[in-house]
């Protein structure tokens, strides 16, 4: 691969290389995790067939070829031509002063990331994340450096709303953790209100007590009753009360209250 773009000269000669090549070789000693911009990508061909693409990051006094097979591109969908101008951490890999080529790796960045962020997650730090994908379910999330977990439906909003409903992929959110669950997935309570967004009303409501609710949607296996402007409370469906509908009146003992979340149970209609 060297001897296919050896004639790319990187390093600039305005400083004296010596200084230049020792600083480099630190970096390479240290680990040390890096921030640059995408300048542009570098493409060409070996053995006539073999096509690779490279990011070039400028650096200061260098430039820095990420091999294709080096690049992280945070999200699959996601292409290198999509971090030309972005800023990225990456380390420095290898150097060569006698080609003039410095080369870099965003992986080994990213896997000396995940320790860190993995460490602020289970110490409940809110952390920003990037919706990868929709399931029936939820949605999965990227909080970055390989750490990714799922947002469920039914911790996202206790009016019946799903992730898909308010969110598009991509889009970014706030998070903090949860728990992990038997088959190690990383599970996220969603923090994309903030304490002065929640309505002032869900304060008044006390576990154990009963409260008067007009029936908002029906599930087969939930209902959710509004109990006051903007705050449902999420109970399971009583069969003993046969067919509920939408706008009926019911008497509800609230069972559990969660920041923005009621959670209860239906007794019985109201006329």
């Amino acid at each position: 691969m060297l001897s296919e773009i050896a004639n790319n000269k990187i390093v600039t000669e305005n400083k004296e290389e010596s200084d230049i090549w020792n600083k480099l070789e630190q970096y390479v000693k240290n680990h040390n995790i890096l921030i640059g911009t995408v300048r542009e990508l570098r493409k060409y061909t070996v053995n006539d067939h073999e096509k690779h693409v490279d990011l070039v990051v400028t650096m200061d006094d260098y430039e820095v070829i990420i091999p294709e097979e080096e690049v992280v591109t945070f999200i699959k969908s996601y292409t290198p031509l999509s971090l030309v101008g972005e800023q990225i951490r990456y380390t420095i890999s290898d150097i060569f002063p006698e080609q003039g080529l410095v080369f870099g790796s965003m992986q080994e960045a990213d896997r000396r990331n995940k320790e860190p962020t993995l460490k602020r997650l289970y110490s409940k730090e809110i952390l920003s994340g990037t919706i990868v994908s929709f399931t029936s379910a939820g949605a999965y999330i990227d909080v970055g450096h390989g750490v990714q977990g799922f947002l469920r439906n039914c911790d996202f909003s206790p009016t019946g709303r799903r992730v898909e409903d308010v969110y598009k992929r991509f889009m970014e959110l706030r998070v903090i953790y949860d728990h992990t669950t038997a088959n190690d997935t990383i599970i996220f309570h969603p923090q994309h209100l903030d304490l002065e967004e929640v309505p002032s009303e869900i304060y008044i409501f006390e576990r154990g007590k009963m409260y008067k609710g007009r029936i908002n949607k029906v599930f087969p296996d939930r209902v959710y009753v509004t109990m006051r402007a903007k705050v449902d409370c999420l109970c399971s469906y009583p069969m003993s009360l046969g067919k509920l509908c939408q706008g009926e009146c019911v008497s509800v003992k609230i069972t559990k209250v969660n920041g923005m979340k009621l959670r209860g149970e239906i007794y019985n209609r109201i006329e």
